[in-house]
Parts: structure tokens; sequence; C-alpha cells
């Protein structure tokens, strides 16, 4: 079981050099590592126990020579089995403290009031199972409170309660991982991570239950009289049959984490590709349309020109005005698409996302009129840092988008919904419209420079760009879902940035975009 142990080490070392550095990664991390620790001093406990020689054997698949290894290791049973007390309760309290992450803040701000109380228990636990607590409260209550059946018969009493809470705070934290959170399981970012993360706790947790769920116990036996100290055997299932199949239920358990893993490592290489995929079109396109767009403000202004040398007859007139409009209203389409690839700089502050929205939506009032919208935030979500008029114009480009696709719809399906959520270490807008969806074929383009569905008199194809464009230099992400006849969801995910924030003496921080 050990070489299995090993392996496991390797995958969450491996995980903890990743870039990401999500909550739910460091405390699933955490729990790992701590049941990882927690195992190799309950193996040193039972190997300086002789009479542990055949499971150690036989049941935990080690070698005679790392047993005689483990069981000369010089440390003293009492810091051995201080060791063991703390690793495995903090497990159970980092196992719990990782369940909370992804649920909304109002759940969370109790969940971590429950968090508190049980790290308190968890923490005088600890130190009621100390070697040296045990034998003070034996010198304590025996023989002048109690006698040695109803001593017994006490820390009996409190070994149920403290296995009962354990056990019990382990089982609830899985079973919390399985309650519907569609605001996660909603965003594709989040949801695959969410699968891997829950399937690979639920098995370390039920690996845990197998191991330690009758642990801790009340470790010695002191007697008054002699002033002798002896050591209790762990209890064990008596089931035999559960230690012969519980090596191959890790391995298997250890398969499936690293196999979850490798899906959740292809899928950030498949995101991070598709970004920088999307984000090398637009560089190539905004190098072309730079070059274009002069070009033809160019040409447009020399055509200007000679349409004034000529010698056009007075009824003609009206004509030759009418060519001039189109020329000017073609110069300033174009003039519009160049200052649009141009290199800006954001202004990064603290913003209310919220109060931003409605007053987007308030200075877009006269084109909703006709539209029903509604602004939905999840519990209180933190301030944003973002810059309040590139992100404006993301979202008045995503509105207008909606409002395009309902706009031929009866007013019963012009429905426009904001929904804002603070999830992790992120904040979440979701932008949701019930007009004619986008066809599948069309998903994995709309983001391209140029792209558009509707005849390019209307539409240049570049709004979504800009939008993208404006999110990746808040460091955020942005996806689509969308069902053909039933409507359209933006989803878009900044980062929650009020640690850096705080960290900077300026109220104002500068990135640019492209």
């Amino acid at each position: 079981m050990l070489y299995l142990l090993s392996a496991f080490i390797l995958f969450i070392v491996f995980l903890s050099i990743q870039k990401d550095r999500r909550a739910s990664i460091r405390y699933l991390l955490g729990t790992g590592l701590l049941y990882f620790a927690a195992v190799l001093f309950m193996l040193l406990y039972l190997s300086k126990d002789v009479r542990y020689y055949n499971i150690i054997r036989s049941y935990f698949l080690l070698s005679e020579g790392l047993w005689k290894n483990l069981m000369f290791v010089p440390l003293s049973r009492n810091t051995i089995l201080r060791a063991l007390n703390l690793f495995s309760l903090s497990a159970v309290f980092m196992g719990c403290r990782f369940s909370i992450v992804y649920t909304s803040r109002s759940t969370k701000n109790r969940s971590r009031r429950l968090l508190r109380i049980l790290g308190i228990f968890l923490l005088l636990e600890w130190i009621l199972y100390d070697p040296l607590t045990e034998k003070l409260m034996y010198l304590f209550f025996y023989p002048n409170l109690m006698n040695a059946a109803a001593y017994e018969l006490f820390l009996a009493g409190i070994h149920l309660l403290t296995a009962f809470v354990n056990n019990a705070a382990v089982i609830a934290s899985i079973l919390n991982l399985f309650r519907p959170r569609n605001q996660i399981y909603s965003f594709p970012y989040f949801k695959y991570f969410a699968y891997g993360e829950t399937a690979g706790y639920t098995l370390i947790m039920i690996a845990y239950l197998i191991l330690f769920g009758l642990l801790p116990v009340h470790p010695i036996r002191f007697s008054r009289f002699s002033g002798y100290t002896s050591y209790i055997s762990l209890p064990l299932y008596d089931n035999n049959m559960l230690y012969i199949i519980f090596p191959w239920y890790l391995l298997c358990a250890t398969l499936i984490i690293c196999l979850s893993i490798v899906m959740l490592f292809r899928f950030s290489r498949r995101v991070s590709a598709e970004d920088f995929s999307i984000s090398s079109r637009i560089d190539a396109a905004n190098t072309t349309s730079k070059s274009f767009c002069h070009y033809m403000k160019n040409e447009l202004l020399a055509i200007q020109a000679e349409i004034g040398l000529l010698d056009i007859p007075e009824q003609n007139r009206e004509e030759l005005a009418h060519i001039n409009d189109r020329c000017e209203n073609l110069y300033h389409r174009l003039d519009v698409i160049h200052r649009s690839t141009k290199a800006s700089t954001l202004t990064l502050e603290n913003t209310d996302l919220e109060a931003l929205l409605h007053r987007i939506l308030s200075r877009m009032s006269a084109e909703l009129a006709d539209f029903n919208v509604t602004v939905n935030a999840v519990d209180n979500i933190p301030p944003a840092f973002l810059d309040a008029n590139y992100f404006e114009q993301a979202v008045h480009n995503l509105v207008t988008n909606a409002v395009d696709a309902m706009s031929g719809l009866p007013s019963e399906r012009k429905n426009l919904t904001f929904t804002l959520r603070s999830l992790d270490q992120w904040i979440a807008l979701s932008i949701s419209d019930t007009g004619l969806g986008i066809r599948p074929q069309n998903l994995s383009h709309i983001f391209e420079p140029f792209f558009t569905s509707h005849p390019i008199a209307e539409h240049w194809g570049i709004g979504l760009t800009v939008t993208h464009q404006i999110i990746q230099a808040h460091k955020g992400r942005i996806s689509v879902e969308s069902k053909e006849g039933k409507g359209t969801t933006f989803q878009i995910l900044l980062p929650d940035l009020r640690d850096y924030a705080k960290t900077t003496p300026e109220r104002k921080r500068k990135c640019l975009i492209h």
C-alpha cells in the first residue's frame, strides 16, 4: 500500500506545481497531503507493535525489510500518536473546508461559522487524546471520582462522541459536494474541475473512513500503583477481508484520480489553446485591418477629392451629394474599426459590478424599451477590479447581439437576464437571452474577427472580437452556450482581485489591451 500511496503523492505534487491556484485546488491538495501523512504515522505506530506484524505484511503489502525499517524509526510512541492524531484530525478539517469552496456566499458564511466550531472541537479533541492528557485524566478521576469500570465507560463514551462527530463531518462534506449547485455546473470552466475534484475528494475520504473511522482512541493505560504506562493496540476492523480489499481499492482510487487529473490537464490545455488561437487570429486580423483601413481611408479621401473636381450638372448635384455621404459613412465605419483595433490601456478600479450593470442598462433604456430585463445578484457580490468604460463596451456588444437575436419575436419571448455570482476566486456574470440562438457550426467561430452570420452591410463581425479582447485584458474568461431556437447565454468570469488591490498603494492599475 505504501507504494500506491507514494504514487498518489506524486500526482498530488503534480497538481501542486500547476499554474492553477484556485482555492479548491489548495484545499484538496492539503486534504490529500494530510491524509498521506496520517497513513505514514499509522504505519509507524503499527510497526512498533509486534501484534500487527501479519497485518503489516499481509494486508498493507509491505516487505519485511521495510517493516523492520519502520519499526526502528527513532520516534517515541507518544510523538507518533500526537502526529497521527494531528494529521488525521487536520484532514477532516481541511476536507470540510474544501467542500464549502463552491457554495454560495450566504451558505458559505454559515458554513464557515460551523467550520470554526468544528475546528475548535477538533483542537480540543487532539488535546484530549494526547498521551499526557490521558495520564492526567486518569490521575484526576481514578480512584477518587470513579472506579476502574466507570472510568473505562467514561472513556468509551468520549470515544463514541468524538468518532461520531468526526465521521459525521466527513460524510457531510462528501454529501455537500453532491448538492445541486447550478451556479457551478452551469459554467463550463468550473464544471469539469468540480467533477474531477469531487471524484478525487470522495475517494480520498472513503479511504479515510476505512482507516481512521475509529480514530483517535485513548492511547495508553497508566497504572497509579506501579507507575507503568502501556500502549494499547489501535482499533482495527474485525473483518480481515476489508484489509485485503483495501489496497486494491486504493489502487483503483489512485487510477481514477490519475485519470481525473489527466482529463483536467487536457481540458486546461484545450481551453488555453483555444484562447491562444483566438488571440492569434485577433492579432493577425488587427494588423491586417489596420493596413486595410489606412489604405481604404486614403482611397476614399482621394475619391472625394476627385468628385469635388468633377463638373456635374445641377440636376445631378443631389446624386453627387449622396455619393459623398456614402463615402463619409464608409470612412466613419473604417475609422471605428481602426480605433477599436488600436492598442489601449485599461484603468482598473474597485467597481460595484451590480451598480455598473444598472447604469449600463439605464443608458440603453431606449434600445431595451420593448424587452423584459432582469438583473439577479446571488448573495453579496464583492467589488470587481476593472475598467468600467471598457467593460461597459463589452457588455454593450453582448446586449446588442441579444437585442438583434430577439428583435422579431413576440414580447413574451423578449427576455434578457443578467445573473451575478461570486464563485471561488471569480466573479461570474451570465447574460442570457431567449432569442433565436446560434447554429452549432457557428459557435466555435463567433469570437473570430469579421465573422458574422448577418449581411456584411449590417454587421462587420468585430463586436464579439472586441468583447473577447476586453475580457482577456481583465484576465478573465468568456464562453458561450446556445440552443438554436431557445436562446443564448454568454458567461463571463472575472478574477476576484481584492487581495491584489489591497497590496497596492495606488487606487488604479494599468494593463494593456490589444
